[in-house]
């Protein structure tokens, strides 16, 4: 199988071999927890740079459909979230809620994840130009 050296593939290669070093010494020399996760996502993105370097170049281009679709279904999602935090705003002034950061923070961040993927997923099914 032939792999493509150019620089983007080294790049993304040389990124994720850095993340695996920073986590080995992360979890060597300060018994961090933290270390795992950073040999773990390295080792993912390695395998990612792998992956796209046995494809030819072109395989990774968008067309003018799916950056329309991607697009749209972030326009949606950042309607989504304002929408989210408007209401809680409106329940917050009622006084019939009172929430922390982390409610707010994980309601917002997954209405946004999630609005995305489902208004992409919709987009493509719907055939939308």
């Amino acid at each position: 199988m032939k792999f493509r050296t150019d620089k983007d593939i080294l790049q993304f290669l040389g990124m994720g071999l850095g993340i695996v070093a920073l986590g080995v010494v992360l979890l060597a020399f300060f018994h961090a927890k933290a270390g795992i996760i950073f040999i773990v996502s390295g080792t993912f993105t390695v395998l990612i740079g792998l992956s796209l370097a046995s494809k030819p170049k072109d395989f990774i281009l968008e067309n003018e459909r799916s950056l329309r679709i991607n697009e749209k279904a972030g326009n949606y999602a950042l309607w989504a979230v304002m929408t989210v935090i408007l209401g809680m705003y409106i329940l917050r002034v009622a006084r019939f809620w009172d929430p922390d950061f982390m409610d707010v923070y994980s309601m917002v961040f997954f209405t946004g994840i999630y609005g995305y993927i489902i208004m992409r997923w919709h987009l493509n099914k719907k055939n939308i130009n």
